[in-house]
């Protein structure tokens, strides 16, 4: 979380996204430590994303999610943070 955090303090509208399944105290350490606001959405609403928002998933989840292109910023215990990209 901790390398995470400059990207996170500087999302698109102050604000990233997160699986409703993501852990609660993930959830809580990034609104703590982090100046951005955590949004959580469905699976349906993965695909409405554009290049440039972050996305927090479960780390167990991130191989089989069918997602857009992405890189990885940082990786928990927990969950990968992922940022989708155009490439």
């Amino acid at each position: 979380l901790a390398q995470a955090l400059p990207a996170i303090n500087n999302a698109r509208g102050g604000a990233i996204y997160a699986r409703h399944d993501v852990p609660i105290p993930l959830q809580c350490s990034i609104r703590f430590f982090g100046q951005a606001k955590v949004l959580i959405i469905g699976d349906s609403q993965l695909q409405k994303l554009t290049p440039g928002d972050i996305l927090v998933i479960p780390r167990q989840q991130s191989s089989n999610l069918s997602l857009p292109p992405h890189r990885t910023i940082a990786e928990g215990n927990q969950a990968s943070i992922l940022s989708l990209t155009d490439g």
